[in-house]
């Protein structure tokens, strides 16, 4: 099975949220509680360095 983030394991740093692992329930609550982006739907952002060739 195949998650929202294109893996097939939940890529969330909080492990003990009730909602880890169920993408359609974690998606609504961000959408309708919160004024956060669920972690597997933020930017990533680069630091300085690291991913330069």
């Amino acid at each position: 099975m195949v998650l929202e983030n294109g893996l097939e394991k939940c890529n969330c740093k909080k492990k003990s949220c009730v909602r880890h692992g169920n993408c359609a329930e974690c998606l609504k609550y961000h959408n309708e509680n919160s004024k956060y982006l669920p972690y597997c739907k933020r930017h990533k952002k680069k630091k300085d360095g690291l991913l330069q060739n």
